[in-house]
């Protein structure tokens, strides 16, 4: 809190007439950093063509900040029973809209009908909950497995249609990277 206050050029004093606790500081950032990434999800949804466009972005919006890879934040955030709570619930509200999407990608055609999706909503949750990799994927980067387990992922629950849109999506980001790395 001493830290807080400081870089906040605010008494230690002054922080606590706005937070009790530093688990209540931590929860109102918590909350103010949750904020884009809900308005960043209904864009996407506002601009998305399919569903299944609509999680590719918000996957690479979601890599761009990889906290939630951050083996220590998680925890970090366990001392802090009610802050955990907020990102548990958040987390659950998120698992929700997901097999929402994964339902809508079915009706759009992008994703096959004969998949028990609170099955695959239960196997996307676990690939949260194991933010750094074993002991077998140490040469690779948290990102690195990260993307290929979430392409592998999406591909199998894929139609024919939804797996086009991978590869247009896959050609397009690797030549955005590849035209960025040409310029510098």
């Amino acid at each position: 809190m001493d830290e807080v206050a400081r870089k906040a050029s605010v008494s230690k004093r002054t922080l606590y007439d706005f937070f009790r606790d530093k688990e209540a500081l931590l929860i109102a950032v918590l909350n103010k950093l949750h904020e884009p990434f809900i308005e960043q999800l209904k864009l996407l949804e506002r601009r998305s063509e399919t569903v299944l466009e609509m999680i590719l972005l918000l996957n690479e919006k979601m890599m761009e900040s990889p906290t939630w890879m951050c083996e220590d934040f998680w925890e970090d955030m366990k001392r802090y029973p009610l802050a955990f709570g907020c990102m548990v619930e958040a987390k659950r509200s998120f698992v929700e809209k997901m097999i929402e999407m994964l339902k809508r990608g079915e009706s759009e055609s992008v994703f096959i009908s004969d998949v028990n999706y609170d099955v695959i909503s239960l196997l996307a949750q676990q690939q949260f909950n194991k933010p750094e990799p074993s002991g077998l994927f140490k040469k690779f980067s948290p990102q690195e497995v990260h993307d290929t387990i979430f392409l592998i992922f999406l591909r199998g629950i894929c139609t024919n249609a939804g797996r086009e849109i991978i590869d247009k999506f896959i050609v397009k980001k690797r030549y955005k990277r590849d035209f960025s790395t040409a310029t510098e």
